[in-house]
């Protein structure tokens, strides 16, 4: 489990919002950095967690810059690529 100084240190590096829904409400995927690695958060309006309702409201407002709209191909995670070559 993370401790809250590691949260705190990850969530200043949130950029690149974008839409997971092609309705473009409900989540919004992020792009961050940890450890020198990229990782991504997922920002819901009903995240169990204080925090990632506030990363989602800042989203909303534009902290993060401008959400980028719905894009399938880029939303999509590997495993959805099984089967379709």
């Amino acid at each position: 489990m993370l401790t809250q100084t590691q949260v705190e240190k990850f969530l200043t590096t949130l950029h690149n919002p974008r839409w997971v829904e092609p309705n473009e409400q409900g989540p919004i995927l992020l792009d961050g950095e940890f450890y020198g690695g990229k990782l991504e958060f997922f920002a819901s309006p009903m995240d169990i967690m204080d925090y990632g309702r506030e990363v989602y409201q800042k989203a909303l407002d534009g902290y993060y810059g401008e959400i980028a709209p719905y894009d399938p191909e880029r939303n999509m995670r590997p495993n959805q690529n099984i089967g379709k070559e």
